[in-house]
């Protein structure tokens, strides 16, 4: 099984000084990608976190630059692939992963909490891939990996905010796909579950199980997606703790693993059984993001007990 190589490639990577976002950057850097690394300044922060993600990534021999814009900026995108041609001299990969969760009933939260979340969660993924196009349509290569969520899938009450944003991004990566498959531009979605502070809010888990979504096993197939193995378009893979689920529309298919549950597969690994792993089998409605959620780590706690 060959090794899946980035040498020389250029990423993109949003809300990547913490969370999903620095795992997301520091395992496309071990790939050999050069990274530039986004994350807007807190004003109770000494040092940027994406500054830290960026030292990381050096100290492990890898090539980063930090970005401090704010993605719902309308000069986001614009500004994010300039630094890259600017620094790197091309851009391969972009991953919109910067996002905001608002929870509420439309009646309590008002339209603001909306707009807030379109603004982050769908424009700035919306700018930044419209800013790189030109760039990957000239050279006939790119990979735009969406960072969408079964919250955009499967609807339930109080997420509507997060949830039409995120529904947004997953009829905009559907279009796109299509109208760059030509152009050798891989647009594919990755609705992730991992313990990270987003999820904390929604205290759904216990530890045990928020130990077995780490954010490390989310990496391996991100960067595959992000990858020249990835061949697919338009596709959507729910993934956390080694487990996996194809999915369209409020529609998801049966639980799948690679490796131990619970634990994070290679990147060859995940390539080997990709068609596998998008095949729908065994489909049925999602329910509401958060029985979803529950479910889920439910699979990979029976599997684990096997």
């Amino acid at each position: 099984m060959a090794n899946i190589s980035l040498e020389n490639q250029v990423a993109i990577v949003t809300g990547a000084g913490k969370g999903l976002g620095r795992v997301y950057a520091l395992a496309l850097a071990v790939r050999g990608a050069k990274i530039v690394v986004n994350n807007r300044r807190h004003s109770d922060e000494d040092k940027s976190s994406a500054d830290a993600t960026v030292d990381a990534i050096r100290a492990a021999g890898g090539e980063a630059v930090a970005n401090y814009d704010s993605v719902e900026d309308s000069k986001a995108g614009d500004n994010l692939v300039a630094q890259a041609m600017d620094q790197f001299g091309r851009i391969d990969i972009v991953i919109p992963n910067a996002g905001v969760a608002r929870y509420g009933a439309l009646h309590d939260v008002g339209e603001d909490i909306f707009r807030e979340c379109m603004e982050i969660n769908y424009f700035g993924a919306l700018r930044l891939a419209g800013a790189a196009l030109p760039h990957m349509r000239a050279s006939k290569y790119g990979r735009i990996v969406m960072c969408i969520s079964t919250g955009g899938l499967f609807p339930c009450a109080s997420v509507g905010a997060y949830g039409a944003s995120k529904a947004a991004v997953v009829s905009f990566m559907k279009a796109l796909a299509q109208e760059e498959a030509p152009n050798g531009i891989g647009v594919n979605g990755i609705a992730p579950y991992a313990s990270t502070a987003m999820l904390g809010t929604l205290p759904l888990l216990t530890a045990e199980q928020g130990n077995l979504i780490k954010p490390e096993a989310v990496a391996p197939v991100l960067v595959w997606l992000a990858s020249p193995a990835c061949k697919k378009a338009g596709e959507i893979i729910i993934t956390g703790g080694g487990a996996f689920k194809a999915a369209a529309g409020p529609t998801q298919g049966k639980t799948k693993f690679v490796g131990a549950p619970g634990e994070a597969p290679t990147v060859e690994e995940v390539d080997a059984v990709a068609d596998d792993l998008l095949r729908m089998e065994e489909p049925e409605p999602g329910g509401d993001v958060l029985k979803a959620l529950v479910d889920f780590v439910r699979d990979i706690e029976k599997k684990r007990a096997c």
